[in-house]
């Protein structure tokens, strides 16, 4: 299924960026994957609200007091873990899907275009990015590879002191 954008397709989005309470979340089973129970848990031990992100939701036209989560339900449940009251608000893109008289298959299409198309950082580009958030393990890493005389370049290539690839 190929989706066509409609022009202005932002400033809409835009407009429906909001705070939504996760009291009024729900799951639809029929496409949406199921808790990944030790995903959750790293997400509560290591809660960092700065990486919340935002939830994409869909209000639908039969139940308007209802944002079915299509992305954001591992960070839902998280907060859940971590103790957060019902009535906590998080930030969402709202979408009112029509589905031409079935919301479930778009909201299930929108799923999988979010989750089919998402590129995976390489390990060089994780080792980069613990190494500037600061993380011990990955400037020790650095530092043995440095007191070595090598250099890891941030194309992936393994430089010697002779400048040799």
């Amino acid at each position: 299924m190929v989706t066509v954008i409609e022009e202005n397709v932002l400033p809409k989005m835009h407009n429906k960026v909001k705070m939504i309470v996760i009291g009024q979340t729900k799951i639809d089973p029929s496409y949406q994957r199921g808790l990944r129970e030790s995903h959750v848990a790293k997400l509560a031990r290591e809660w960092n609200p700065l990486c919340f992100g935002v939830a994409i939701v869909n209000v639908r036209a039969d139940d308007p007091d209802t944002y079915w989560v299509i992305d954001g339900q591992q960070r839902i449940q998280a907060l859940r873990n971590i103790g957060v009251e019902e009535s906590f608000q998080i930030p969402a893109v709202v979408l009112e899907l029509e589905g031409n008289g079935d919301v479930v298959k778009e909201e299930a299409s929108v799923f999988n275009q979010i989750n089919m198309g998402k590129m995976k950082l390489s390990r060089l580009e994780n080792f980069w990015g613990l190494v500037r958030s600061g993380d011990d393990k990955a400037n020790d890493i650095l530092k043995r590879v440095e007191k070595a005389s090598l250099k890891i370049a941030p194309n992936g290539f393994y430089v010697g002191s002779g400048g040799k690839q």
